[in-house]
């Protein structure tokens, strides 16, 4: 996930405000966009059908949009994880913002983890011992699918590893929040595994462009894949497979990375696996490719 939060300079945005974001990061090495749906109780654009409209239009668009609301807890705690419920429901994995109002609130923490539908990203703070938060994390990361510390200054980016390990929380269940005062301290190797950024409106095309490494060379390799992937017209009755899709996004990282699947075979279909539980998959001349609704798996 290579991915860019939109702060709250959206809750005004127009339809076309929308499409010129999933376009801008399209061509800046951006995959994932954080939109930000609702503040508390409130949602914003128009409710809740309102909010799937929008996604649907972003996602139609090519980019992966992972909603995220901001929780105050308490008083509308209940309304807050109805809105996150309402999302798991239609398909999207929320983003729970939890942050100063949280501190030693475990009942809280607890009612949240047992009434969400399933697992969900959190974003909260990267220092999390300093914010007396050991108590709070263990709780948060039973239903938590990863966390996104909130990496802004250079002293946080010297001590979030250490903190989250204390807590519990393993960096391989993270995705790193990077901003003005921290990117410049990304690591080659950061800038390879999963990462977001804050915020939109802060950072150029030039600084995404340094972080995504887009190179003309970049370019033609995506040229290449595409061409490989709309080779299976030929032979499928059905017409070239989706490229937007979930499968399809996470064939072209493997391409981009080097491993080749093969061309597909199939559109995708619906299925079920060893468990019996949901499925979608797709067939490829070298692979096969399942979608559980959280990741893709490949086997060859």
């Amino acid at each position: 996930m290579n991915a860019l939060f939109i702060g709250t300079e959206s809750y005004a945005w127009t339809t076309q405000d929308f499409l010129q974001a999933c376009s801008r990061a399209k061509n800046n090495g951006i995959d994932t966009l954080f939109v930000k749906v609702a503040d508390g109780s409130h949602i914003w654009y128009g409710g809740l059908t309102g909010v799937m409209s929008l996604l649907h239009l972003m996602h139609q668009q090519g980019i992966d949009v992972v909603p995220y609301q901001y929780c105050y807890g308490g008083a509308t705690l209940q309304s807050e994880v109805a809105i996150a419920n309402a999302l798991l429901t239609n398909g999207y994995i929320p983003c729970l913002d939890i942050e100063s109002e949280w501190l030693g609130q475990i009942a809280w923490c607890t009612w949240l983890v047992k009434n969400l539908y399933a697992a969900v990203y959190v974003t909260t703070w990267a220092n999390v011992v300093d914010q007396s938060w050991q108590a709070l994390m263990p709780i948060l990361s039973t239903a938590t699918k990863s966390f996104l510390p909130q990496i802004y200054t250079p002293y946080l980016y010297q001590v979030w590893q250490t903190q989250y390990e204390t807590v519990g929380i393993g960096t391989s269940r993270c995705i790193p929040i990077f901003a003005l005062g921290s990117i410049p301290l990304m690591t080659e190797e950061q800038k390879q595994a999963s990462y977001a950024l804050w915020e939109y409106g802060q950072l150029t095309d030039a600084t995404l462009h340094s972080i995504a490494h887009i190179t003309q060379d970049n370019v033609h390799r995506d040229a290449q894949a595409y061409a490989a992937w709309k080779s299976s017209e030929q032979f499928l009755n059905s017409g070239t497979p989706t490229y937007d899709t979930g499968i399809a996004k996470s064939w072209l990282a493997l391409y981009q990375r080097g491993f080749y699947m093969g061309v597909p075979l199939t559109q995708e279909y619906s299925t079920v696996n060893w468990a019996g539980l949901p499925i979608v998959t797709q067939q490829f001349s070298n692979a096969r490719a399942e979608y559980d609704g959280t990741e893709v798996r490949w086997y060859q």
